[in-house]
């Protein structure tokens, strides 16, 4: 399991409306474009399938960020991940 934050600008708000209410069922809200998603394999290939269909125009953003993985370490200030990883969906 990881944990990833999702986070998105889309000035339409019916664009805005439908990928808020897709990462609804995936995680939990921080602020309000931002979410913390606990996502194993299955359900980050769900999500990202649904987060594709979505007609995102010029200008619109929707960003991934692992901040969690089974790399972690222990407390502190230190690598999460073996190699950075975050996706970027944008037209």
């Amino acid at each position: 399991m990881a944990t990833w934050v999702v986070a998105y600008d889309i000035s339409d708000n019916r664009r805005r409306l439908q990928v808020h209410r897709v990462l609804r069922g995936f995680g939990a809200p921080v602020q309000k474009s931002v979410f913390v998603c606990p996502l194993d394999g299955r359900r980050k290939a769900r999500l990202a399938q649904l987060l594709a269909e979505q007609k995102l125009e010029a200008g619109d953003r929707l960003d991934w960020f692992l901040i969690q993985s089974a790399e972690a370490h222990g407390p502190g200030v230190q690598p999460v991940a073996l190699e950075p990883v975050a996706f970027v969906i944008a037209e």
